[in-house]
């Protein structure tokens, strides 16, 4: 068995941002290449990998986050979707509806948490299709991740290309945003520790709890200066914070046996390529006049 998770969110911010997607436009002239090329993408995905399930992942209301009750500040500076980005969002997810595409959400999760459970939970093995590094942390000797690249290239990344795409293990992703923190997703980690400082202490402590260990210890850790030994033991209070905001979470009930067990649709119409996209979009345009009517 082959689960395909997308994170779907990113998909569609991707495929938004991209100029070949303002030549995309539904019949009112709105733009809607986010919406057509993240169907196109998973369409795309799931002809290659041909997986026995499939699972979209959908965030949950950003200003709801679950994380946001350890601290305000998470994604705090994004800016809210604008008119024609949540229309692209509408769009995508009543595509995947008239696809037959299953869709999978929680209250105050994120899609990532989503995907975590999910891989967690499935027994056979599982592709993620991403352009987020956050979900390198699931891989594993049975997950990979098929990470999207600027200009529609994509790699895929399994168990031992992590390194060489993020410089750290999975299992240690966690540990590393820890300490230097993510300014994407307004995660502070310790003040005055970088990913250079960061990575010197993962190499030879290799996690954040033998960081500590050591350092309570008094315990040498190899070619890291006093400074940043100072840093960290200022910083414990920060890393705690960052730890809980980084870790994915695994224990979602996500009900497998509802996922699309055979999602390869058989007609024509719904293949890739034009065709199967504008009878898509005629779809869409025709379920919009019936709710305008």
């Amino acid at each position: 068995m082959k689960l395909l998770a997308v994170d779907f969110s990113n998909l569609i911010i991707r495929q938004a941002s991209n100029p070949y997607a303002a030549r995309i436009v539904d019949l009112a002239g709105n733009p809607m290449g986010g919406a057509v090329g993240s169907l196109r993408q998973v369409l795309r995905t799931v002809e290659k990998e041909r997986p026995t399930h499939l699972l979209v992942a959908r965030d949950g209301a950003r200003d709801e986050s679950i994380r946001r009750d350890i601290d305000p500040a998470y994604k705090a500076h994004r800016p809210d979707a604008d008119d024609d980005l949540k229309r692209q969002f509408a769009a995508a997810y009543q595509g995947c509806e008239i696809l037959g595409l299953p869709v999978l959400g929680f209250p105050r999760y994120e899609a990532d948490d989503v995907i975590a459970s999910a891989a967690a939970k499935f027994p056979g093995d599982v592709t993620v299709l991403t352009g987020d590094r956050d979900l390198l942390a699931l891989v594993s000797p049975r997950v990979e991740v098929v990470l999207l690249k600027p200009g529609g290239q994509r790699r895929c990344v399994s168990d031992r290309d992590v390194i060489d795409v993020i410089h750290v293990r999975a299992n240690q992703v966690r540990d590393f945003k820890s300490l230097c923190g993510d300014a994407s997703d307004g995660i502070k980690g310790i003040k005055g520790i970088g990913k250079v400082g960061a990575l010197a202490l993962l190499k030879d402590c290799g996690t954040l709890a033998e960081c500590y260990r050591r350092l309570d210890a008094d315990e040498p850790i190899a070619d890291v200066k006093p400074a940043l030994l100072k840093k960290l033991a200022e910083g414990r209070a920060d890393a705690r914070i960052a730890w809980r905001l980084v870790g994915l979470i695994q224990t979602l009930d996500v009900p497998l046996d509802s996922l699309l067990r055979r999602p390869i649709p058989d007609d024509a119409e719904m293949q890739l390529g034009d065709a199967g996209l504008a009878w898509l979009w005629a779809e869409l345009d025709a379920e919009r006049a019936r709710q305008n009517a």
